[in-house]
């Protein structure tokens, strides 16, 4: 493995658009704030008690969804927004009254008010979204408690399906593109491997390994769109990328499971709060890129294919 050079330019610094758009923040680690839906042009994000839907093609701002409470985290996809709260688990969930494969031009829609449930412990530090079928939506849902909880989402309500306990508090969970396994990272310098438990259920899932990553907590974890590479973003400002199809495992100095990583992308400011990653996406075009947010102002845009060629956006 080696660090990332910032070398290459896949983004046009002079040619830009920025919308007015207020993002807040409600915890200085938890940035995971902004997201883009199946809509057509539309971005979404948290802020204060609402979800706002921004169009990126027009710039329209509307409130989408009302809360009662500040969101911590929040994910937006197949017709669902949800957001995760501060005090005893505290979720809202809101079904769009939408097609979602309709434009933004296409429905008016209406504010909608999340319901909003207690699933127990603290705060939520993240909610992923991913449909194991046709039918439902499921969430991953991270907590301090240091449980991973499955929810079977239906219009505004849900079903646990599942919850799966850890030595640390969770701070963010994602699912491969083939639903068979789930990253999460937490308070640790590891990241945590589950697969589902074999002849129970494919939606019960067991802890299959855990990986040495770097030398403080994570707080992103992402696959590519094929399920061939996944990182993880870590706050002491190290990003650790792995080819899935090449886990050779084996024990480090601490006896815990770990694997060389394809490379490490490496903060412009390593170890300071400014530099600290919180926030990592893959693209979803035929860019192939790696997007890792620093704590501020600057974002690394990482070429995926050749994983050694990177360019770093001052925001």
């Amino acid at each position: 493995s080696g660090a990332s050079r910032r070398t290459s330019t896949f983004v046009d610094t002079d040619s830009f658009e920025w919308h007015p758009a207020r993002v807040t923040i409600k915890h200085w680690q938890l940035r995971d704030l902004v997201c883009k839906t199946s809509v057509p042009n539309e971005v979404m994000y948290v802020s204060d008690r609402t979800v706002c839907s921004l169009d990126l093609r027009k710039g329209n701002i509307r409130t989408a969804v009302e809360f009662d409470f500040e969101p911590r985290c929040m994910a937006a996809d197949f017709g669902v927004v949800a957001a995760g709260g501060m005090y005893r688990g505290q979720i809202g969930i809101a079904r769009r009254q939408r097609d979602p494969d309709s434009k933004l031009d296409d429905v008016h829609e209406a504010t909608q008010t999340a319901t909003v449930f207690e699933l127990g412990g603290s705060i939520n530090n993240s909610i992923s979204l991913y449909k194991p079928g046709s039918s439902s939506v499921h969430a991953l849902v991270c907590n301090n408690d240091h449980t991973l909880r499955v929810l079977d989402i239906r219009d505004s309500r849900y079903t646990l399906v599942d919850t799966v306990q850890t030595r640390v508090p969770l701070n963010h969970a994602s699912i491969s593109p083939d639903r068979k396994t789930i990253i999460a990272c937490g308070d640790s310098a590891q990241l945590f491997m589950f697969h589902p438990d074999e002849g129970i259920s494919d939606h019960i899932w067991a802890h299959n390994s855990t990986l040495s990553t770097s030398g403080d907590a994570g707080f992103s974890t992402a696959f590519n769109s094929s399920g061939t590479l996944f990182a993880v973003a870590s706050q002491d400002g190290k990003a650790s990328v792995y080819d899935s199809r090449y886990l050779q495992t084996y024990s480090d100095s601490t006896g815990a499971q770990t694997t060389e990583p394809l490379i490490h992308v490496i903060s412009t400011r390593p170890r300071e709060g400014a530099g600290a990653f919180r926030c990592l996406k893959f693209s979803t075009g035929a860019e192939d890129l790696l997007m890792i947010a620093e704590q501020t102002g600057l974002v690394h845009v990482v070429d995926a294919r050749r994983l050694e060629d990177s360019q770093v956006l001052e925001i």
